[in-house]
């Protein structure tokens, strides 16, 4: 089974070492599709409705991460939310999205 993981951060240095983490953890790097993007806009136009996982940086310019998953739940994404960020608490604003999880960087 291949799983297909969306990054949004517009540090590309995290989604690096996110990615790199991703694949040691999965033990076979061949079955992760991993999708980086690094604005809202641009994950938003990318093939990612059927990822099984999008981790998403909440301070982003544009679009942030609580709007961004807003839409993805308008558009009908079931998948999993995960919100990343340097904030120590999650805003009322993501409390009200309910990520699957709240990740501080």
């Amino acid at each position: 089974m291949n799983y297909k993981i969306a990054l949004c951060d517009d540090d590309t240095n995290y989604m690096d070492e996110l990615e790199k983490l991703l694949k040691k953890c999965s033990q076979q790097e061949d079955l992760l599709e991993i999708v980086k993007c690094t604005s809202g806009e641009q994950l938003l136009n990318s093939d990612i409705d059927n990822a099984d996982v999008v981790f998403l940086d909440i301070q982003l310019k544009g679009m942030d991460g609580n709007e961004i998953s807003v839409e993805l739940r308008k558009r009908g994404y079931q998948g999993v939310l995960v919100h990343c960020s340097g904030i120590y608490m999650p805003t009322p604003e993501t409390i009200k999205i309910s990520p699957y999880r709240y990740i501080l960087k």
